[in-house]
């Protein structure tokens, strides 16, 4: 039930306040070294779990709050976890933004037929720190870091994803900017929503350059 920074990590907690933490279970079932960390300490509160492909989520089932009863009672809502959100989302889990509440914890799935459940391997411990990293703010420096899977996903579909985001055109977007792959030949469109979202989408190099010259017209009267 400790906080540790061994190479054996059962579990990390997702904190409201935007801390991801190791920890062990030590000699202590998972559930109940799960259960001090991310459920009230309530007599009405419980641990909720689901299954999330390899890695299973453990939460407050009452995180949203709830009604009173007959006899009086309820839960008040958690703080928001917008760490979770964005862990979670990473992970696969498609609710939307302000879902999770409370701390939420993230352990392997568990093995069939009752077969326990394993550390976390290094392989998903790195996956949920890296997705516990803030995001970079700057569309290009995001769009430099994702340019080798930007490129593979190119042989593909003619959309790509950003982010996490799935990118289409959008011309109504409030900027953008182009970045020029000279290795490749590619050019990207990338644009950033008035809600921060970043997009883009992939340029013929001549096109891009096309677009450039005409923006940059002095004779265009755009507003």
């Amino acid at each position: 039930m400790t906080e540790t920074n061994a190479e054996t990590v059962d579990f990390v907690v997702l904190h409201p306040d935007g801390q991801l933490t190791r920890h062990t279970r030590e000699s202590t079932p998972l559930n109940t070294a799960i259960r001090g960390h991310v459920v009230r300490p309530h007599p009405d509160a419980s641990l909720g779990t689901q299954g999330m492909g390899r890695l299973r989520a453990w939460y407050d089932d009452e995180f949203a709050g709830s009604e009173p009863g007959i006899f009086g009672g309820g839960l008040p809502p958690l703080p928001p976890n917008p760490l979770a959100d964005r862990v979670l989302r990473g992970i696969g889990y498609k609710q939307p933004p302000g879902f999770w509440r409370g701390t939420v914890a993230l352990s392997m799935e568990e093995r069939p037929y009752g077969g326990g459940t394993d550390p976390l391997t290094a392989e998903a411990l790195a996956t949920l720190e890296d997705l516990a990293t803030p995001a970079d703010s700057d569309p290009l420096a995001v769009l430099r870091r994702h340019v080798p899977e930007l490129l593979t996903a190119l042989r593909y579909k003619h959309t790509v994803l950003i982010d996490d985001r799935e990118v289409h055109e959008y011309e109504h977007l409030r900027t953008h900017r182009l970045i020029s792959l000279e290795a490749s030949g590619q050019a990207w469109w990338i644009a950033t929503r008035e809600d921060g979202l970043t997009l883009a989408r992939p340029w013929d190099l001549d096109e891009a350059k096309a677009f450039v010259q005409e923006f940059d017209d002095p004779s265009d009267q755009r507003a």
